[in-house]
């Protein structure tokens, strides 16, 4: 579970998304940024500098991939979820040049909202976020997410780890979007399933073909589990 932090005010912009961390009480910014699948050294697909880890997961074109919806980024050599927006679903219609995968929203411009709301991209997990005014307040929020936290003017549907309690396995306020999510750090999973996506705040195998072992080398974006080569 997370330490409760006191909240720092450091800033929102309507054009990009407030940055926090996580805590289980309150709300922070975070000046360490998330992991989100990207290998260490900045290689999607997880390789270390001499190849060693996703070697089995190089590429020259699609075809090398070896499963349908993954694709080559001829850059890295590296097999992805995606290099370019025809990549992706409709539900994540937007693909990360950085991390190459698939996401919500690349910037606000990308949000969709019903008048008179308007909605802003958070940038760590490229999620869509309402936000609401002082005049307004919960009166502009939609019923999934109906506090308006009104210090960064974002509606929420948590402040903290008690309001998700009954809420399945989504236990955990993840503070960057006021959610109820299964996680937001890789810490907070099982064994089985050791990654914290924060695209989509679930625990899962893997998010890159870099945590997948030699005997399923690949990692498979419709399931987010390590699969043997087809």
């Amino acid at each position: 579970m997370r330490a409760t932090t006191s909240a720092v005010i450091a800033g929102l912009s309507i054009a990009t998304a407030l940055t926090f961390s996580a805590c289980s009480d309150s709300f922070y910014f975070d000046s360490t940024g998330s992991k989100l699948g990207v290998g260490d050294a900045g290689d999607p697909d997880g390789a270390s500098a001499d190849g060693s880890r996703g070697s089995l997961a190089r590429c020259a074109s699609d075809p090398d991939c070896r499963l349908a919806n993954l694709y080559c980024d001829q850059f890295s050599g590296a097999c992805v979820e995606c290099v370019g927006d025809t990549n992706c679903p409709a539900t994540s219609p937007r693909c990360d040049g950085a991390l190459h995968r698939c996401v919500n929203c690349g910037v606000s411009g990308d949000c969709k909202a019903a008048p008179p709301q308007t909605a802003i991209c958070e940038s760590t997990t490229h999620t869509c976020i309402v936000t609401c005014s002082d005049s307004m307040n919960e009166m502009s929020c939609p019923s999934a997410t109906p506090q308006c936290l009104e210090n960064q003017g974002i509606c929420i549907q948590c402040r903290s780890n008690a309001d998700c309690v009954g809420n399945g396995t989504k236990l955990e306020c993840d503070p960057l979007t006021g959610r109820c999510t299964e996680c937001d750090r890789d810490g907070e999973c099982p064994e089985h399933k050791p990654r914290c996506d924060r695209l989509h705040d679930v625990c899962v195998e893997c998010t890159s073909s870099g945590d997948c072992p030699a005997g399923k080398p690949l990692c498979d974006p419709s399931t987010y589990t390590c699969v043997a080569a087809h």
